[in-house]
Parts: C-alpha cells; sequence; structure tokens
C-alpha cells in the first residue's frame, strides 16, 4: 500500500497528487502511460520517521518502489528534489499545525490543533484538539479531542474522545470514547465506550459499552452490553446484554439476553431470554423464554412455554 507521501519522479519533474498516495493514481492524473518493465519514471515514498507531523524532513524516510532504476536517476539528487516540492507544495498544502479557519477543497489534509473546512471530495485526518467541519462529499477520521460537523454526504471515523455533530446524509463510525449527535438522515455505527444522541430520521448500530439516545424517528441497533434510550417514534433492535428504555410511541424489539423497560405508548417484542418492564399503555409480545412485568394499562401477548409473566 502507498505511503504519505507518493510521488512519481521523472528526468525533469517531480509529480504528485493532493488527492491520492496511489502511485497508479498519481500516473493516471498526470496521464503518464505504464506500459513497460523499464519506464522512464522511478515510483517513490517519502514518509515521516515519527509522525507525519514531524517537520524535519531531513529524518523522513526515502523509499524507492520499483526493482527497475534508469540510468539518470541518483537517490541523493532526486531527494533533494523531493524535499523543496515537499517543503514548497505538499506540506502547505496538505499538513497544517495550530492553523485556523484553513478552507480546503478536493484534497487530503492532515492537521493538528487547527481548525478546518473541508469542502467537495475532501479527505481530513484530524489529531489532537482539531475542528473540522466538512461539507459535501468530504470525508474525515478525528482523532485525539477533535470534533467534527458532518453534513451533507460526508462521511467520518471519530476515535478517542471524538466528538461528531452529523447532518444530511453524512455516515459516522464512532469508536473508542467519542460523542455523536446525529441529525436528519445521518447514519452511526457507535463501538466501544462511545456515546450517541440520534435525531431525525438517523439511524444507529450501537456495539460494545456504547450509549445511544434515540428521538424522533431514528432506528437503533444495539449489540453487546449498549444501553439506549428510545424517545418519540424511534424504533430499537437490542441483542446481546443490551439495554433499552422506551418512552413515548417508540418500539423495540429484544432479542437474546436484552432488557428493557417499556414506558407511554411504547411496544415491545420480546425474544430469547430477554426481559421486559412494561408500563403506562405500552405493549409487549413475549416470546421464547422471556420475562414480561407488567403495570398500569400495559397489555402483554405471551407466545411460548417459556414465558414469564409477572
Amino acid at each position: 500500500m502507498c505511503q504519505f507521501k507518493s510521488f512519481i519522479v521523472t528526468k525533469d519533474k517531480v509529480l504528485y497528487s493532493l488527492r491520492e498516495e496511489s502511485h497508479t493514481s498519481i500516473l493516471e492524473e498526470h496521464k503518464i502511460e505504464d506500459n513497460t518493465n523499464n519506464p522512464e519514471f522511478v515510483r517513490v515514498e517519502f514518509v515521516p520517521k515519527d509522525n507525519i507531523f514531524n517537520l524535519d524532513l531531513s529524518t523522513w524516510k526515502f523509499n524507492v518502489d520499483q526493482d527497475f532504476i534508469p540510468e539518470w536517476f541518483i537517490e541523493e539528487y532526486e531527494r533533494a528534489r523531493i524535499q523543496k516540492v515537499m517543503q514548497n507544495t505538499i506540506m502547505p498544502e496538505q499538513i497544517f499545525v495550530d492553523k485556523k479557519n484553513i478552507i480546503i477543497k478536493d484534497k487530503k489534509a492532515f492537521i493538528k490543533n487547527s481548525s478546518v473546512i473541508a469542502r467537495g471530495n475532501s479527505s481530513v485526518e484530524a489529531w489532537g484538539n482539531s475542528s473540522v467541519i466538512a461539507l459535501d462529499n468530504s470525508s474525515v477520521e478525528a482523532l485525539g479531542n477533535s470534533s467534527v460537523v458532518a453534513r451533507d454526504n460526508s462521511s467520518v471515523i471519530a476515535l478517542d474522545n471524538s466528538s461528531v455533530i452529523a447532518w444530511g446524509n453524512s455516515s459516522v463510525e464512532a469508536w473508542g470514547n467519542s460523542s455523536v449527535e446525529a441529525r436528519d438522515n445521518s447514519s452511526v455505527v457507535a463501538r466501544g465506550n462511545s456515546s450517541v444522541e440520534a435525531r431525525g430520521n438517523s439511524s444507529v448500530e450501537a456495539r460494545g459499552n456504547s450509549s445511544v439516545i434515540a428521538r424522533g424517528n431514528s432506528s437503533v441497533e444495539a449489540w453487546g452490553n449498549s444501553s439506549v434510550v428510545a424517545r418519540d417514534n424511534s424504533s430499537v433492535i437490542a441483542r446481546g446484554n443490551s439495554s433499552v428504555i422506551a418512552l413515548g410511541n417508540s418500539s423495540v424489539v429484544a432479542r437474546d439476553n436484552s432488557s428493557v423497560i417499556a414506558w407511554g405508548n411504547s411496544s415491545v417484542e420480546a425474544w430469547g431470554n430477554s426481559s421486559v418492564e412494561a408500563r403506562g399503555n405500552s405493549s409487549v409480545i413475549a416470546r421464547g423464554n422471556s420475562s414480561v412485568e407488567a403495570r398500569g394499562n400495559s397489555s402483554v401477548e405471551a407466545y411460548g412455554l417459556g414465558v414469564e409473566i409477572i
């Protein structure tokens, strides 16, 4: 796999892409044919020693990524050429440390303790205390304590303690202790200890120890030890050891060892060894070995020999 930063070196040019690191993509972008075993170009990678924010280019590693080397290619000379391109073009265009209010479009950027607005088909890898507003079809990988506002069709991978507010048709994959507020038609896959508040028509798949508050018409599929509070017209499928509190007109399908407390006009269909506590006007269909505690005006329809109703 090609690494940052990839180059195609010819006798008189150093070629690169601000969007891709694949040597094949760079060749295509610059309309160079690759149809011989003895090309008049060299695939090169210039790789940081520790991390991409190491601005001391003398410590970066110079790698040749092909077997055939033309006679004109002298590594010391080509390294100097690439370092000059890195210093004058690549770093100002793609690497931002302690910068504010940067606007990028149709390119890939790496930011640390910086704020960026990403447009078009941009992709951003955010570290530290960075903040990103992602628009159009842009994608973001957020690490550290970074925060992201994702709109339109943008996609986000949130790690560590990062936070995301997702709008439009944006998609988020949340890991670690990250937090997500999902709105409109956005979709979220929550893992680890991440937390999600889902609104509108958003959809959430919760795994691990993640927690979700579902509002509006949002839908949630909960796995592992995840917990969900379902409000309004939201719907939940609970699996594994997940727990759900259902409020308003929310609906829940409980499977495996999941547990549900149902309030208001919520409805629950319980399977496996799931347990339900039904309150208010809630309704429950109990199957398998599920157990139900019914209170108030709640109604229970029981199937199977293992159902227990209190």
